[in-house]
């Protein structure tokens, strides 16, 4: 480690708590400590000037890569037109058409900065629809880091199922009553996540799920249940596609099963790299956006939003999808 890397890491711990941008400190277990200067397609450089192969990508994001040319040119035009325009743009409206010709369920588009603002969205646009309070969600299914869903982010062992558990936060600082306003269910068991849904249908607003989760092998005919009671109930089914979507396929996850939620929450790979997340759905219950508050200084930056379109137009032009699948 030069000098130069050595002081930098000095200030980070200085000056940012813990020395980082994510709970897990400045960097992965095993890792020796670097500071990051540049990234170049899937590679980064080091402030040491060492190259190293990017297997993160920003967690998904970057499905085109770090400083993709096209990308580039198309945010670096879209700046000099403005960023923050506060108010409706071109490009939001040529993104959102782009998407509801990419996505199955989107026949209307809210766009906003991140998974997590998606996902409190989808849930309060959910609440808003139905009346109803109460949100289920999967055991080990993260969707994002907000009071009333940062709840059974990890895997827990089989027999605490035998009786349900109770919800339980994953963090300090959230309120003990907010508990009460999430149902815990095991993916991929729908026998026993039909019971829970039978016994509480009465309070439940709607559904959340992740089509694809980390550590399990998706069923398709788990998602199809998902679906088939939601119909039966009434109850609105959310898919959180903000790691699946545009990457399983340029549909998302709804697409590859074949099985189509009301409502979805996108983001990473749509921006490769930039600030953007978007809930999309069907116009049923998108309507119900001019009856619930929501407000956002940089919902809608243009910049972002030619970022998006410009990615998802080269994905629907190159075998981008197939290369992943073959690389993974």
């Amino acid at each position: 480690m030069n000098d130069y890397t050595s002081d930098l890491i000095t200030k980070a711990s200085k000056y940012i708590p813990g020395a980082s941008y994510y709970t897990l400190g400045l960097n992965y277990p095993g890792l020796p400590e670097f500071i990051i200067e540049k990234g170049q397609g899937p590679y980064i450089y080091t402030t040491d000037g060492i190259k190293m192969l990017d297997v993160t990508l920003a967690h998904g994001s970057l499905i085109l890569g770090h400083s993709n040319k096209i990308i580039s040119e198309a945010v670096q035009k879209q700046i000099f037109l403005g960023t923050a325009l506060t108010n409706i743009t071109k490009p939001a409206i040529e993104l959102a058409e782009l998407m509801v010709d990419t996505v199955p369920c989107a026949d209307k588009v809210r766009i906003v900065n991140s998974g997590t603002e998606a996902s409190i969205l989808a849930v309060r646009l959910v609440r808003a629809a139905t009346g109803k309070e109460k949100i289920l969600k999967f055991e080990g299914a993260y969707h994002g880091f907000a009071d009333n869903l940062i709840f059974n982010t990890n895997y827990g062992k089989p027999n605490e199922w035998f009786p349900y558990p109770k919800a339980s936060s994953d963090t300090l600082g959230v309120p003990e009553d907010q508990a009460n306003t999430v149902l815990i269910a095991p993916y991929n068991n729908l026998d026993i996540t039909s019971k829970i849904i039978d016994e509480s249908i009465g309070d439940i607003a709607g559904i959340i799920v992740e089509p694809v989760m980390r550590g399990i092998n998706s069923q398709t005919e788990f998602l199809q249940g998902l679906r088939v009671i939601c119909d039966k109930y009434k109850t609105p089914l959310i898919f959180d596609e903000v790691i699946t979507g545009f990457r399983v396929s340029l549909g998302g996850a709804q697409e590859y099963f074949g099985v189509i939620p009301d409502m979805a929450c996108v983001g990473k790979a749509m921006g490769n790299g930039f600030p953007i997340s978007a809930v999309v759905g069907r116009k049923e219950i998108m309507k119900i956006f001019n009856d619930i508050f929501f407000s956002f200084t940089f919902g809608g930056e243009a910049v972002s939003l030619a970022a998006s379109k410009s990615t998802i137009q080269e994905m629907r032009k190159k075998p981008v999808i197939e290369h992943l699948w073959q690389q993974g």
